[in-house]
This record gives structure tokens, C-alpha cells and sequence, in this order.
């Protein structure tokens, strides 16, 4: 049995601070990438990565739950072909 009961209110809250936080996260890490890259002329293929990577799974996450319309996965679908065409014409 649960002494403490969760509300609807609670549940949104929660949500949101953990939207927040991985927003921050997200375009921190990916700020950083930038900087590393523009300002120092490193390599921030890593940072990059875990920038695409938790986007990817926040996405595929809500796709599975079918949170998503077939108008987004068209979209989506087409921005994520432009973007691993580019990365093959850039890498080979």
C-alpha cells in the first residue's frame, strides 16, 4: 500500500521539471559542442552524439507510446534522411 498519493498536478510538475531539465541539458551539452569545435578547434563529435542520441530516445520514446501524429513521422522521417543523406555524402 502507498502512504503518499500521487495527483494529476503532481504528475505534470514532475513532468515539466524533467522537460526543463533535459532542455537545459540538451542545449548546454550542445553549446559546449559548438564552443569546443568553433572556439578551440576540437573535435565535438562526442558531445554532438549525446546531443542526437538523447533527442533520438526522447523520440522514439514517445513515438512507441504513439504520443506522435503520422504528420510529425513524415516530417521527422524526412529531416532524419536529409540529415544521415548529408552525413554520408560529407563522410564518404
Amino acid at each position: 500500500m502507498r502512504s503518499h498519493v500521487i495527483d494529476e498536478r503532481e504528475v505534470l510538475v514532475t513532468r515539466k521539471g524533467l522537460g526543463l531539465g533535459f532542455l537545459i541539458l540538451s542545449f548546454g551539452l550542445l553549446a559546449i559542442a559548438c564552443v569546443r569545435i568553433v572556439g578551440y578547434g576540437q573535435s565535438g563529435w562526442d558531445l554532438l552524439g549525446l546531443f542526437v542520441l538523447g533527442n533520438v530516445a526522447v523520440a522514439v520514446y514517445m513515438g512507441i507510446h504513439k504520443v506522435y501524429t503520422w504528420k510529425w513521422g513524415a516530417i521527422m522521417g524526412g529531416v532524419f534522411g536529409f540529415v544521415f543523406g548529408f552525413l554520408y555524402s560529407y563522410i564518404w
